[in-house]
C-alpha cells in the first residue's frame, strides 16, 4: 500500500453515500481504501483495519450523527491525529462535531455533492472532478444553445441519496426508467441491509451480555465487538459487575445446601486433591471425561475453575460443544463460535472444522432465508478456508467431508464429488455412505450417472468396519437382494 493513501472512517450506516463518494475519487486519480472495497474474504477484518490505517498518510473521516457516535470511527480519528497524519473532515449531515475537529477545515456534502466533490479533490491534489472537467470543456467549446432541460433520472437519484436508505434506493429502482444508477442502487441496497443486520445481530449480542451481567459476559462482548456500539457501557460494566459478590466471572454457580456444597468438596477433592491443586492437564482430562459421560454439570465445575491459559484445545472445543448443543448451559452460538475459534487458532484440526461448520451453516441460512445475494458466498470462503486449514492440519476425512457438503450447497457439484471421493477413500464412513447414495440415485444435471455398482463399492467401504454405518449396511443389502 501506498504511503499516499486515504483511508476512509465513517459509521456503516452512512454507507451508501461513502461508496459513491470512494467511487468519483477512484475515478479521478484518488488512491483510496475502504474496508467494503478492499478487504478480501477470509482475511482477519480488524487487523486488515490497523494495517491499512498505520500505512496511511491521510483520513477522510465522514462527519454525521451516527458517525460521531461511533467509538471506531473517533479511535481511528484519534489515531491519525497522534500520529500526525492528515484528516480531513468530511461533513454528511448535520451533527456535534468532536472537540478535536472542530479547527480542522471541513468540506461540506450536506448541500451540494459535485461542488463538494471539487473542493474534496483540490484538497487532494487532483483538481475537479472528471465530471466536472468535462462539464467546463464543454461550456466552453460549444455554440451557446438554449439550456437542457433537467434529467428526471439524476433528480430521482440524489433524491435517493439524500435520504440514504434501503427503501429510498427501492424506490428509486421502481421509478427510474435509466440504467445509469441501477447497479449502484443495488450495491447501496445490499450494503444497508448487511449493516443493518451487523446491527440488529449486536443487539441481540448486548441483550444476552446485559442479562447474564457478568465480568465474562462484557469481556465476550469486547472480543466480538472491539469497536462496538456499547464498547463503553460495556468496559465500565465490566468493572461494576467485578465489584459485586458472587460475579466473578469463573465463579457461575452458588452452591445452596448441604449436599450440593458437599458434591463440590468431593470434586475439588478428585480434580485438586492430595498435595494441592491438580496440574493443567489433569484439570483438562478430567473435564473431558465428565463431557464423555455427559455429566455436563460437573464439566462446567472444572471448566470453570480455570483460566483460558490453563485450557488446552479440546477444552475449547468442549465448552464450544456445550453451548451450541445446551449441554449444562443455555444456548449461545455465539459463544460456541467464539471458543471453537479459540481451538482452530491453537492448531486444532477438530476446532478448525467445527469453526467451519458455523461459517456453513450462516452460508446455508443465508441461502434459504437471506436477502444480501452475496452473504452465502462471503460465509462460504470463510467455511473453506478453515476447512482447508484442517485438511492441512491432518484431518483427510473429515475436511475433505465438510468441503464435499460445502460446495454442493453451492452447486458445485462436481467439486463436490471429488472432495467426498478423497473423505472416503481416506476412511471417512459418512462420506463413503453419501457417495453411496449418490451413485445409487444419480442426477445428470449434477454431473453423476446412476451406477449401481459404484453405488455397492462405497457402501460396503461404509459397512465393512467396526464401526460400519447401519443404515449403509441395510442399504446395500437391499441393493444385493434386489440384484
Amino acid at each position: 500500500m501506498s504511503k499516499q493513501t486515504i483511508f476512509f472512517s465513517y459509521s456503516r450506516v452512512d454507507s451508501g453515500f461513502v461508496l459513491q463518494l470512494a467511487k468519483d475519487l477512484r475515478d479521478a486519480g484518488a488512491e483510496i481504501w475502504l474496508d467494503q472495497l478492499d478487504i478480501k474474504p477470509g482475511t482477519h477484518w480488524d487487523s486488515a483495519i490497523e494495517n491499512a490505517l498505520s500505512d496511511s498518510s491521510r483520513l477522510i473521516v465522514v462527519l454525521s450523527p451516527t458517525s460521531v457516535a461511533s467509538n471506531n470511527v473517533m479511535d481511528e480519528v484519534n489515531y491519525a491525529l497522534e500520529n500526525n497524519k492528515s484528516v480531513i473532515p468530511v461533513l454528511l449531515n448535520e451533527c456535534t462535531v468532536p472537540f478535536r475537529l472542530r479547527r480542522v477545515q471541513r468540506v461540506n456534502f450536506s448541500q451540494d455533492y459535485q461542488t463538494a466533490l471539487d473542493q474534496l479533490l483540490e484538497v487532494l491534489g487532483h483538481g475537479h472532478s472528471s465530471r466536472a472537467a468535462a462539464a467546463k470543456a464543454s461550456t466552453e467549446t460549444a455554440t451557446p444553445v438554449a439550456a437542457p432541460t433537467a434529467d428526471p433520472d439524476n433528480a430521482l437519484w440524489e433524491k435517493a441519496k439524500k435520504e440514504n436508505s434501503v427503501s429510498s434506493y427501492k424506490k428509486y429502482l421502481q421509478e427510474t426508467t435509466s440504467d445509469t444508477h441501477k447497479q449502484t442502487a443495488q450495491q447501496h441496497i445490499d450494503t444497508l441491509t448487511a449493516s443493518q443486520k451487523d446491527r440488529e445481530f449486536e443487539e441481540l449480542f448486548w441483550k444476552k451480555t446485559k442479562a447474564e451481567n457478568t465480568p465474562a459476559a462484557y469481556a465476550l462482548y469486547l472480543k466480538e465487538y472491539p469497536h462496538g456500539i456499547y464498547r463503553m457501557e460495556a468496559l465500565m460494566a465490566g468493572k461494576e459487575t467485578e465489584a459485586l459478590p458472587g460475579k466473578s466471572p469463573k465463579k457461575k454457580y452458588i452452591f445452596i445446601g448441604a449436599g450440593v456444597f458437599v458434591l463440590a468438596i468431593l470434586l475439588w477433592l478428585i480434580i485438586g486433591g492430595s498435595g494441592g491443586h491438580a496440574s493443567d492437564q489433569n484439570k483438562n482430562k478430567q473435564a473431558s471425561a465428565y463431557v464423555g459421560a455427559e455429566k455436563y454439570d460437573s464439566a462446567w465445575l472444572v471448566y470453570n475453575s480455570m483460566q483460558e491459559t490453563e485450557m488446552d484445545t479440546t477444552a475449547f472445543v468442549n465448552m464450544g460443544d456445550m453451548y451450541l448443543n445446551a449441554w449444562g448451559t443455555a444456548k449461545d452460538s455465539l459463544r460456541a463460535k467464539s471458543y471453537y475459534e479459540k481451538a482452530a487458532t491453537a492448531g486444532s484440526s477438530i476446532g478448525m472444522n467445527k469453526l467451519g461448520d458455523a461459517y456453513y451453516n450462516a452460508a446455508a441460512y443465508e441461502l434459504n432465508y437471506g436477502s444480501f445475494l452475496d452473504a452465502p458466498f462471503i460465509y462460504g470462503d470463510t467455511a473453506t478456508t478453515w476447512y482447508k486449514k484442517a485438511i492441512a492440519a491432518g484431518s483427510i476425512g473429515e475436511g475433505n467431508k465438510n468441503m464435499g457438503y460445502l460446495l454442493y450447497l453451492l452447486k458445485k457439484y462436481e467439486d463436490s464429488k471429488k472432495y467426498f471421493i478423497t473423505a472416503g477413500d481416506a476412511g471417512d464412513l459418512n462420506a463413503c455412505e453419501y457417495l453411496g447414495d449418490l451413485y445409487k440415485e444419480g442426477n445428470e444435471k449434477e454431473g453423476t450417472v446412476r451406477n449401481l455398482e459404484e453405488a455397492k463399492k462405497w457402501y460396503s467401504r461404509a459397512c465393512n468396519d467396526e464401526k460400519g454405518l447401519e443404515e449403509a449396511c441395510t442399504k446395500l443389502k437391499a441393493l444385493t437382494e434386489n440384484e
